[in-house]
């Protein structure tokens, strides 16, 4: 007897092609897999999941998914809806530019100037969506000839730091009207080839190339493929732009926004919104969808197709307002324990610290979903940002105080997840630092230069990352900074302050473990590149006399957590 197990695909050849397969096992017994089975309801050509497969065995939906925190739900934003927001102007607007063109029509949605102002809402969209570039977003795009306008948009319009990259099949029939979506599509030999479409998709990839030093084309479609997809997973491309490629299939922990100027229904809906609900930390809540058509009622659909009774009320987000109402009704139990910053350092013993971090803890995690919306502002949820940032200051504090005890007693802090990646804030680069001392230099009192310093302080404390770094940026400005003739000088003195410290830390390290500096620099270069501390084996051969057994541990891991440690305060 054989059995054949299938992850159901949703091609236009659905039926053919598995009633092909099973006119060849003619005694095997078929079992599908589907997180989007075909029903007669949203069958493309008149062959369902049952036609197939038989009966079903076993239901289990997005729901439950989402329920057993396997997944995560949506917040999804329908664009234009409001008449007050940003698209909705843009929508009268083309109306009055031209009232010859039928509202919602194709030559409407797809216009010039309608495409601009779409580009122009992503990118000031961007870092509320993207939690500032710490995640990344897909733009699904009608057709390859629309997505050629937006690809040329965003080149002239985004930020230098923000990659953009593309990918689509050139096949010479390309429109997608279906809204159902197809699985990514290779152009082979003997396929039909829109060379414009080609043409451009090369140019495309040449960007790329320059980019990220690469050197694919066209003629390797598939290496330059399985490549994009692995940057998006690293997050080092940003926006990627597409018409069917990557929303079907295609998972990244990283990827937490979709962008839609398409019409979607049915599967093709739930699987190119399941692109943005993969499991990846507390800083992120939820998938983003942010939709330019009216697909609130296709949405609908899709989900009791796919879901149960109580889908909408598991797979969508609350909205703003209903989750600023929780942020508020945490801040008011944070200030009855803590009514003043100042009143944190008076807590005393483990249980009233304990009972600060869950409650502090609380408010992180609400302001992680809300700070998604582009209405958040912390003065609209009772709370003054620097306030905010000030008991976040002592958050960190508890836990680092915590992580530096030597009692070697385990403690109810000790017990608790701090989930320190909701307590990152904006990015903060060396170009940033260099502006912030700039700032200070050209303060024209002692005053505002004072002002200024506790300023730059205060942002370092907002994020555990940056806090190591804090130590070295107020020596500088201590020490070095008043050396400086002109402002314009600064990033050359802080870049060899910098390089300095860096030096005199490395050296350190190397002489109280007797390694090279030379070696240390290459187990360095190795651990930037890799994002994987060095093995054990690797750091042993570089050790001048191999230690006994017992003490081998306690030498190696003092010499990883010392390499970490000057990544993590000096790389930028």
């Amino acid at each position: 007897k054989v059995v054949v197990i299938f992850d159901e695909c949703h091609r236009s050849q659905f039926g053919k092609t598995h009633q092909h397969i099973k006119n060849f096992f003619t005694r095997a017994q078929l079992f599908g897999f589907t997180g989007t089975p075909i029903f007669a309801e949203n069958a493309v050509d008149n062959s369902t999941t049952f036609d197939v497969f038989g009966d079903c065995l076993h239901k289990y939906v997005i729901t439950h998914a989402i329920s057993d925190n396997n997944v995560l739900g949506f917040s999804v934003e329908y664009v234009g809806e409001n008449k007050k927001d940003d698209m909705a102007v843009l929508d009268s607007f083309l109306v009055a530019e031209k009232p010859q063109v039928e509202y919602g029509s194709r030559e409407f949605l797809e216009s010039d100037a309608r495409l601009s102002k779409v580009a122009d809402y992503i990118l000031k969209d961007w870092k509320v969506k993207t939690k500032n570039g710490k995640f990344n977003a897909l733009f699904a795009t009608p057709s390859v000839e629309v997505l050629k306008k937006y690809y040329n948009l965003f080149k002239t319009k985004k930020p230098a730091s923000v990659n953009i990259a593309t990918i689509f099949t050139y096949q010479a029939n390309e429109d997608d009207t279906s809204g159902v979506l197809d699985v990514d599509v290779f152009t082979g030999d003997d396929t039909s080839v829109n060379q414009h479409s080609r043409d451009f998709l090369e140019e495309c990839i040449q960007d790329y190339n320059q980019t990220f030093a690469t050197n694919f084309s066209t003629d390797g479609f598939y290496d330059y493929y399985k490549d994009l997809q692995k940057r998006i997973k690293n997050k080092e491309v940003d926006l990627v732009l597409v018409v069917n490629m990557f929303l079907t299939g295609f998972d990244s922990p990283r990827l937490n926004t979709l962008y839609v100027d398409k019409n979607l229904k049915y599967h093709g809906l739930i699987q190119a919104y399941s692109r943005t609900n993969r499991l990846y930390n507390s800083d992120k809540p939820h998938g983003n969808i942010v939709t330019f058509r009216n697909l609130r009622e296709a949405t609908d659909v899709a989900l009791r197709l796919f879901g149960d009774e109580d889908a909408k009320e598991v797979v969508f987000k609350k909205p703003y307002a209903e989750q600023k109402k929780v942020f508020e009704e945490k801040l008011l139990e944070l200030r009855a324990q803590t009514p003043t910053v100042e009143s944190v350092d008076a807590l005393r013993g483990e249980g009233e610290r304990a009972g600060f971090v869950k409650a502090f803890r609380d408010l992180l995690r609400v302001k992680a979903s809300l700070e998604t919306f582009a209405e958040f502002s912390f003065a609209d949820c009772g709370i003054q940002e620097q306030e905010f940032f000030d008991y976040q200051s002592k958050y960190l504090d508890i836990y680092e105080g915590r992580k530096n005890a030597e009692s070697g007693i385990e403690t109810e802090l000790d017990q608790i997840d701090f989930e320190l990646e909701l307590v990152s804030t904006d990015i903060i680069n060396f170009d940033y630092i260099i502006l912030l001392l700039a700032g200070i230099k050209d303060a024209k009192s002692l005053k505002v230069r004072e002002k200024k310093t506790d300023e730059i302080l205060r942002i370092f404390d907002r994020d555990a990352g940056l806090r190591k770094k804090k130590v070295y940026v107020e020596k500088f400005i201590e020490t070095d900074l008043s050396k400086v003739a002109e402002s314009e000088n600064i990033e050359k003195a802080f870049s060899d302050f910098w390089e300095a410290e860096r030096r005199n830390v490395l050296q350190k390290l190397a002489e109280a473990e007797n390694i090279p500096v030379p070696q240390l620099e290459d187990l360095l270069a190795n651990y930037r590149y890799s994002q994987k501390l060095p093995q054990e084996q690797a750091i042993a051969d570089l050790l001048p006399v191999q230690p006994k057994i017992l003490e081998r541990r306690g030498i190696i891991d003092r010499i990883k957590l010392g390499i970490q440690n000057v990544v993590e305060v000096f790389e930028w």
